[in-house]
């Protein structure tokens, strides 16, 4: 009986987190054949933490606790593909197109705060985070002139 109250303890504790690793993270594309898991969630768009958590989310968890990048997989002959486009390999018909992978991703029911690889974190360095995009630069308009009142 006690330990049957220590394990319902444990599992309402909010220290205690269902997680589960998947090193070396694969999907099955559209040809039927699994592929590793592309760092980003469509081309070149929504890297690392966003289709980490695409990814946990089609494994039935909430969130990511950690992910860790497998940088240019394509030098080791291998391919990826692409969570939101199944039908996207890299590198695919991109030859020489760099393609990263994850070498582990950490999946949670419970949010994880304070992580420096969870989903929590800022991208991590060194690769896109976001689409590269041109910055909009407005026309300068001309200074207001302010007169001085009597």
């Amino acid at each position: 009986m006690s330990v049957l109250l220590v394990w319902l303890s444990l599992l309402a504790s909010p220290c205690y987190a269902l997680s589960q690793a998947y090193p070396n993270p694969t999907l099955e594309a559209t040809d039927g054949k699994s592929y590793r898991l592309d760092w980003c969630r469509s081309w070149e768009n929504q890297c690392g933490c966003v289709a980490a958590l695409a990814f946990c989310k089609e494994q039935g968890f909430a969130y990511v606790q950690s992910f860790v990048m497998d940088p240019r997989v394509d030098l080791k002959q291998i391919s990826t593909v692409i969570v939101d486009q199944r039908g996207t390999l890299c590198p695919g018909l991109s030859p020489g197109h760099g393609c990263d992978s994850f070498k582990e991703i950490v999946c949670s029911d419970r949010v994880v705060k304070n992580d420096a690889n969870s989903c929590n974190a800022p991208a991590q360095p060194g690769h896109l985070a976001q689409p590269l995009l041109k910055p909009l630069l407005l026309p300068a308009e001309p200074p207001l002139s302010v007169q001085p009142r009597f």
